[in-house]
């Protein structure tokens, strides 16, 4: 099962636009939204708040105020940094949150919901662009190789769930080390598209391009986080849309 899912970190509205229209792919996602955007094609998606660090005294009335300024239901969360906690857990239980999706484990075959405290669930990430672009740096004795076909391979030949990660700020870019992205970081801070900066070799918007294309080859399309998580603990899917 793939469930593919998106950070909108510092995706302006209309780049957000255009990566809806250059980087289709087969079935739904879900977006993790730092910002309420006015889009009508991400209205057909799972659409959920991705809060920023506070204060542990802040977490609940901070998400609570996204829930309301961005228009949405509770039904997952993904905290900027994946920073979490069980305190964290209890505020989203009496918000009425299903699962949060903050932990790693990368490029695992043996990946399934996991059920925490208070009634949540936790869905673990296969695949995450930055820390792909990063692993070699910090963790050189895996020999680990970015972008690796392999990896969408095994998820597409797999029996597990399978969460996908991707920054659309990445794939517009077509970041193809982490060295490209920080060389270019203060000009997307400050407002340049990364269209404009966009990389024109081999990189994630082509990774993530390749994958799409295969995922609709192999008539695997994606479901949302929820999608998952109902289908794995076998509860009747619901709409998983912004709230009307």
């Amino acid at each position: 099962m793939i469930a593919l899912s998106f950070d909108t970190d510092w995706m302006a509205p209309e780049d957000l636009e255009r990566f809806l229209e250059e980087y289709p792919f087969p079935g739904t996602g879900t977006f993790f939204l730092h910002c309420a955007y006015a889009l009508e094609k991400l209205r057909r998606h799972e659409l959920c708040p991705h809060p920023f660090p506070v204060a542990p005294e802040h977490w609940k009335p901070s998400i609570a105020k996204m829930l309301q300024d961005f228009g949405l239901t509770p039904t997952g969360v993904r905290t900027h940094s994946a920073i979490h906690s069980h305190f964290l857990e209890l505020c989203l239980y009496e918000l009425g949150f299903k699962y949060t999706s903050n932990t790693s484990r990368l490029f695992l075959d043996d990946t399934r919901p996991v059920r925490l405290a208070w009634g949540c669930w936790e869905m673990p990430i296969y695949y995450m662009d930055n820390l792909d672009l990063t692993m070699a740096k910090y963790w050189p004795s895996l020999d680990h190789k970015p972008l690796s076909r392999e990896v969408l391979l095994r998820a597409l030949d797999g029996d597990s769930l399978y969460v996908f990660d991707f920054h659309p700020l990445h794939v517009c870019l077509n970041t193809p080390t982490l060295e490209y992205y920080l060389r270019h970081q203060a000009q997307l801070k400050a407002g340049t598209s990364p269209f404009e900066l966009q990389y024109s070799g081999r990189g994630v918007g082509t990774f993530f391009k390749e994958f799409a294309e295969l995922m609709t080859v192999r008539n695997l399309p994606s479901v949302s986080l929820l999608q998952a998580l109902q289908g794995w603990i076998g509860q009747a899917p619901v709409s998983t849309s912004a709230a009307a």
